[in-house]
């Protein structure tokens, strides 16, 4: 039997013991006291909801399913009544009060660890174990402190047991109410303690009609407390938060008005300051779906839910480099917290698996197919996922790798803090499971990369690159992962494509999987090693701004390279565009082999543009689509927003840039010649296996 299976029996035994309890309290709380059926229906509700209480400390303190708010309900719930019992002895002429006062001091300790422990382990203050913690410390040093006057706490022993017996019953109902949201929203929180209190007012001055001061100030003091512990719950729980993870998060609502300002602001901007807003949705398009955006926006919307709007709108744009982001405020907020799933998937032929997990042990395994998490089928995840992903163009690679990779964030940013995840899977014997698991703040384990065949020997390698060859077949294998270093490129390739030059019946593969782009500098040169003529970079944007706006800003450094590009002689002469001109030629050490090509749907930018022009020059292409646009993308330099009520941070694409692909198809990127993919398992890079099995296949075809 394994973790969800017992954590399973433990909730299903805790709530059905639950329910005995509080119909049992309820008859006790009604029935006249010291009669027959108070007396059995005290007795049955102390120890059935004694034990539905260890069922819930047990059940809260499982791995993979800790939950603080199941835990200190019960601390709570717990502590009342054995202390609401043994009042009833207080009346005892040979009662010894050490239990007692032990009881009393435990709890203090307890409540002081739920306090401490969080700031220690993690940090941070807890809220959900914080805030139980300082009441029950409250409630633990007042009765502590009573124990002072022996004479006086067994004059009220009665009146301490219904406080006391009450009080566990209320956080009970409570803990009931609120789990199962019989009542909208904060009501939850307030009305068993509102009822509860007013209950115990009366019950106490009934029994005592004599006004007495210092047990006046018990029984005010005493719902003060209660009142103050659920408003206080109320506040930080009550919140679009989830109620186990309860960690202080800024949430920020937006007014309509203010949502309809905001948007407002970003679609001037992208349609006044993006070189190409119109190129792939029409501005007809454009301005229906912007339209249909503001007309349905709701009276009020989170920052998160705002965020999605916002994303979407700017996915109807199809540009890669135009993009937007929650506000430095809300990351600020969640770093530290948990609030992420803890596991990364893949999408292999239609079906998504576990990839990687955090350092935990889960009862699923990477590689079992995940098929809902939620209740939600994961592939409706994904295409909701896909609905606020940047692509350029028509391109779908790029759309299905990001919601990939950025599917903990995706998953937040679409359905908010959760409580826990519930996932149905399917395992690799077959079997569907159900599992139930907690958000996280920690990263996925490191996973090794897979390795280049054995017989490839590693000649030159960096941080961003590596070359190996394999002389038996005389294959070399450069894999760039990024274009982004500006400092040692230059002697880099120099000293790769020298050597490389001493076999002038090399092949080369030309790794650029899940390489983003970079420095378009840095791709061009490494293309005059490549190209045997000379070719133009081309990159342009509207001569003028139609309609400027205060929000949008542009860098320092961007300023400056702005000003340098306007200086430049020009090339080309269009009307209504200022186009700029980089002229590029051959290297001494061009590279005369047959060149072939590995890309996926993160080979984007300047990394999509190297693809484009190796295309045009003949290379192979295996593996995806580039993710990257083949004819034209945009970028080079970044505008930026801060829309003004939300704070939603906002990047604009400066320039289009012109790429010198005949070949490329409207809208897509670099398509392959071969297409390849990997398969469910890790245990080789299996397109980089294909793809040197076609070459040595078409090699040996071609031998006389």
């Amino acid at each position: 039997m394994n973790n969800a299976e017992i954590f399973r029996i433990l909730i299903l035994a805790h709530a059905a013991l639950g329910g005995v309890s509080l119909l049992a309290g309820f008859v006790a709380g009604v029935t006249q006291k010291g009669s027959k059926p108070h007396i059995i229906s005290g007795r049955v509700f102390y120890y059935i909801l004694g034990s539905s209480i260890l069922l819930s400390l047990m059940a809260a303190n499982m791995p993979d399913h800790y939950n603080p708010f199941l835990f200190s309900i019960g601390v709570f719930s717990s502590y009342f009544i054995i202390i609401g019992k043994r009042a009833i002895q207080y009346k005892s002429p040979g009662h010894s009060f050490s239990v007692d006062k032990l009881i009393h001091i435990i709890m203090m300790v307890t409540c002081i660890l739920m306090v401490t422990v969080p700031l220690v382990v993690s940090g941070s203050f807890h809220i959900v174990a914080g805030v139980f913690g300082l009441m029950g410390l409250i409630f633990a040093i007042r009765n502590l402190y009573q124990l002072r006057n022996l004479d006086f706490v067994k004059k009220q022993w009665l009146k301490m047991h219904i406080g006391n017996m009450s009080g566990g019953y209320i956080a009970s109902v409570t803990a009931f109410v609120v789990v199962n949201n019989f009542l909208p929203g904060v009501f939850s929180w307030f009305v068993p303690g509102i009822i509860g209190g007013i209950f115990i007012f009366y019950a106490l001055r009934k029994i005592d009609k004599k006004s007495n001061p210092d047990l006046t100030q018990i029984k005010y003091s005493s719902i003060a407390v209660l009142v103050i512990f659920l408003s206080l719950t109320t506040e930080i729980i009550g919140q679009k938060s989830s109620i186990a993870t309860n960690e202080k998060i800024t949430i920020k609502v937006l007014s309509k008005q203010q949502m309809l300002d905001d948007l407002e602001i970003l679609f001037s901007s992208i349609i006044n300051y993006h070189p190409t807003p119109f190129l792939y949705t029409s501005e007809q398009e454009y301005q229906t779906f912007y339209d249909k955006q503001r007309s349905e926006l709701p009276d009020s919307l989170t920052e998160m839910e705002f965020n999605i709007v916002a994303k979407q709108l700017i996915a109807q744009l199809k540009c890669g480099h135009t993009l937007g982001n929650l506000s430095d405020d809300w990351f600020a907020s969640v770093k530290g917290k948990n609030v992420y799933l803890p596991f990364d998937i893949k999408k292999i032929e239609g079906k998504v698996y576990f990839s990687n997990t955090i350092d935990t042990t889960f009862d699923f395994n990477v590689n079992d197919e995940i098929i809902n998490i939620n209740d939600k089928p994961i592939n409706d995840i994904l295409h909701q996922m896909a609905a606020i992903q940047e692509r350029d163009g028509n391109t779908l690679s790029f759309v299905n790798e990001m919601s990939i990779r950025k599917f903990r964030s995706y998953f937040l940013y679409l359905y908010g803090i959760q409580d826990s995840f519930s996932l149905d899977f399917r395992a690799n014997d077959g079997t569907f499971k159900k599992v139930c698991i907690k958000p996280t703040n920690k990263k996925m384990k490191t996973l090794t990369k897979l390795a280049v065949p054995d017989n490839f020997s590693k000649i030159f390698e960096n941080n961003w690159s590596s070359l190996s060859v394999d002389t038996l077949h005389n294959i070399a294998y450069l894999d760039i992962n990024s274009f982004g270093d500006r400092k040692e490129f230059k002697k880099y390739y120099q000293s790769i494509f020298k050597y490389l030059k001493q076999s002038p019946d090399m092949q080369l593969i030309i790794d650029l999987r899940n390489n983003g782009g970079g420095y378009f500098g840095h791709g061009n040169h490494f293309l005059t090693y490549l190209t045997p003529e000379n070719f133009r970079f081309n990159f342009q944007k509207p001569s003028s701004i139609k309609e400027k706006n205060e929000y949008m800003k542009l860098g320092k450094w961007e300023k400056l390279t702005e000003f340098a590009f306007s200086i430049k002689p020009k090339k080309y002469k269009l009307e209504g565009q200022k186009t700029r001109t980089f002229t590029y030629k051959p290297q001494k050490d061009l590279f005369p082999g047959k060149v072939h090509v590995i890309n996926n749907g993160i080979t984007f930018s300047v990394a999509s543009l190297v693809a484009a022009q190796l295309h045009e020059n003949d290379a192979v292409m295996y593996g995806e689509e580039t993710g990257g646009g083949e004819i034209s993308t945009n970028g080079m330099m970044i505008y930026k927003l801060e829309l003004p009520n939300s704070k939603l941070k906002i990047s604009i694409a400066h320039y289009q840039i012109i790429s010198n692909s005949t070949k490329g198809a409207f809208g897509s990127g670099v398509k392959p010649d071969y297409p390849y993919s990997q398969s469910i398992g890790n245990e080789k890079d299996e397109v980089l296996f294909s793809t040197l099995e076609k070459i040595k296949w078409n090699t040996a075809k071609n031998k006389p």
